[in-house]
């Protein structure tokens, strides 16, 4: 048993401990387009997608793919919600994870959910088409949001934007 007698000081007056637990890491969501530019994003954290939004062109008819990644850099497993609530008209708009279709989960009031180990990535894929009768200068907009429950809900959101050219 440690005792403070005669002015004696029990652990340091100028250090402060703080422990981060598993439950304060936050996912990170990231965006790029594929086959173009880098990813966005990285070590930014919002729910309105500012500066984690990348922008693309297609005719109407085509497809654009953007590469999403949710990053763990924490040291416990995280668990994410993926949600998107796109019903852009005259366009659609597919989510993928592999070759696996999420589409139905990803629009569903529940989302859908993952884990990610420590230092690891989830990769998805969203597929955005303009439809073939969409008039040039038209935008298709898909908005995912990586939901991370722990003490507090904290959403980190990605855009992809494809503008119609003719």
């Amino acid at each position: 048993m440690l005792n403070a007698v005669d002015n004696a000081i029990l652990g340091s007056p100028t250090a402060v401990t703080v422990t981060v637990r598993p439950s304060d890491q936050r996912v990170d969501a990231q965006i790029a387009v594929r086959g173009k530019n880098g990813f966005v994003g990285k070590g930014v954290s919002n729910r309105s997608a500012k500066n984690q939004t990348q922008q693309t062109r297609a005719r109407a008819g085509q497809h654009r793919i953007f590469r999403v990644r949710l990053d763990n850099s924490g040291q416990a497993r995280n668990k994410a919600v993926v949600s998107a609530k796109d019903r852009p008209r005259g366009a659609k708009v597919r989510y993928y994870v592999g070759g696996r279709d999420i589409t139905k989960a990803v629009g569903s009031d529940r989302g859908w959910k993952t884990r990610i180990d420590p230092g690891k990535t989830q990769k998805l894929r969203a597929v955005v088409r303009p439809g073939a009768r969409m008039p040039a200068g038209s935008r298709v907009v898909t908005k995912l949001k990586a939901t991370w429950r722990g003490d507090v809900d904290q959403v980190d959101a990605v855009k992809g934007v494809v503008r119609v050219r003719g």
